[in-house]
């Protein structure tokens, strides 16, 4: 939805909002992806993910390959 400019305030996460930080609703989007990428969790959670990107009319195929490349980037992190 942030890429059909449902939201007005669109900017990357760079950092875990703390208590008391606004986030928008791309960001809580891209906090609840980065939670879904870790091992405990892949790939039950990418199945919810991925019917909610086929259910707004998304390629699964390109939200996959996006999961795969934010789930090894989050996997380098502590």
């Amino acid at each position: 939805m942030a890429v059909r400019g449902a939201d007005p305030y669109l900017l990357l996460l760079a950092t875990y909002p703390g208590p008391a930080m606004f986030t928008s609703e791309s960001q809580n989007v891209q906090l609840l992806l980065m939670r879904h990428c870790r091992d405990e969790v892949w790939p039950e959670s990418m199945n919810v993910w991925v019917q909610a990107t086929v259910d707004a009319g998304g390629s699964a195929e390109n939200f996959m390959l996006f999961a795969r490349r934010l789930k090894a980037a989050v996997m380098q992190e502590d």
